[in-house]
Protein backbone atom coordinates (compact mmCIF):
# COMPACT_ATOMS: atom_id res chain seq x y z
CA UNK A 1 0.00 0.00 0.00
CA UNK A 2 1.63 3.44 -0.76
CA UNK A 3 1.42 6.11 1.72
CA UNK A 4 -1.07 8.24 0.26
CA UNK A 5 -3.39 5.17 0.02
CA UNK A 6 -2.38 4.56 3.84
CA UNK A 7 -3.33 8.46 4.75
CA UNK A 8 -6.71 7.24 3.18
CA UNK A 9 -7.49 4.78 5.05
CA UNK A 10 -6.26 5.62 8.11
CA UNK A 11 -8.37 9.06 7.23
CA UNK A 12 -11.33 6.77 6.82
CA UNK A 13 -10.77 4.22 10.55
CA UNK A 14 -10.41 7.83 12.23
CA UNK A 15 -13.55 9.05 10.87
CA UNK A 16 -15.89 5.74 11.51
CA UNK A 17 -14.01 5.71 15.10
CA UNK A 18 -15.54 9.55 15.54
CA UNK A 19 -18.84 8.28 14.24
CA UNK A 20 -18.85 5.31 16.74
CA UNK A 21 -18.18 7.86 20.05
CA UNK A 22 -20.90 10.35 18.50
CA UNK A 23 -23.39 7.68 18.54
CA UNK A 24 -22.14 5.89 22.34
CA UNK A 25 -22.70 9.62 23.51
CA UNK A 26 -26.27 9.24 21.87
CA UNK A 27 -26.93 6.16 23.39
CA UNK A 28 -25.20 6.26 26.84
CA UNK A 29 -24.59 9.91 27.63
CA UNK A 30 -22.01 12.32 27.84
CA UNK A 31 -20.44 10.97 30.83
CA UNK A 32 -16.59 11.78 31.16
CA UNK A 33 -14.97 9.02 30.07
CA UNK A 34 -16.95 9.28 26.35
CA UNK A 35 -16.63 12.73 26.16
CA UNK A 36 -12.81 12.17 26.67
CA UNK A 37 -13.25 9.51 24.01
CA UNK A 38 -14.85 12.00 21.65
CA UNK A 39 -12.30 14.76 22.30
CA UNK A 40 -9.66 12.20 21.27
CA UNK A 41 -11.33 11.15 17.90
CA UNK A 42 -11.73 14.50 16.82
CA UNK A 43 -8.41 15.25 17.47
CA UNK A 44 -7.24 11.99 15.84
CA UNK A 45 -9.67 13.56 12.76
CA UNK A 46 -8.23 17.31 12.72
CA UNK A 47 -4.61 15.18 12.36
CA UNK A 48 -5.61 14.05 9.48
CA UNK A 49 -6.93 16.58 8.02
CA UNK A 50 -4.10 18.56 8.79
CA UNK A 51 -1.81 15.72 7.04
CA UNK A 52 -3.89 15.95 3.28
CA UNK A 53 -3.20 19.14 3.74
CA UNK A 54 0.41 18.72 4.35
CA UNK A 55 0.73 16.40 1.28
CA UNK A 56 -0.95 18.72 -0.91
CA UNK A 57 -4.59 16.68 -1.41
CA UNK A 58 -6.50 19.75 0.19
CA UNK A 59 -6.33 23.06 -0.28
CA UNK A 60 -6.47 24.77 2.98
CA UNK A 61 -8.07 28.06 2.00
CA UNK A 62 -10.91 26.03 0.26
CA UNK A 63 -11.35 23.83 3.22
CA UNK A 64 -11.79 26.76 5.20
CA UNK A 65 -13.87 28.42 2.89
CA UNK A 66 -16.27 24.69 2.51
CA UNK A 67 -16.41 25.48 6.60
CA UNK A 68 -17.89 28.73 6.08
CA UNK A 69 -20.35 27.86 3.90
CA UNK A 70 -21.08 24.84 6.05
CA UNK A 71 -21.71 26.98 8.68
CA UNK A 72 -24.29 29.08 6.58
CA UNK A 73 -26.36 25.86 5.65
CA UNK A 74 -26.19 25.26 9.31
CA UNK A 75 -28.19 28.53 10.42
CA UNK A 76 -30.14 27.98 7.61
CA UNK A 77 -31.67 24.60 7.94
CA UNK A 78 -30.69 23.28 11.36
CA UNK A 79 -30.54 24.59 15.52
CA UNK A 80 -27.00 23.69 16.26
CA UNK A 81 -26.00 27.30 16.28
CA UNK A 82 -28.79 28.75 18.25
CA UNK A 83 -27.69 29.76 22.01
CA UNK A 84 -29.70 27.45 24.50
CA UNK A 85 -28.87 29.51 27.36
Amino acid sequence: MTPEEQLFVVTMEECAELTQACSKILRFGKDPESLARLQQELGDVMCMISLCMKKGLIDPAQLEANAEFKLKKLSMWSNILEDSS
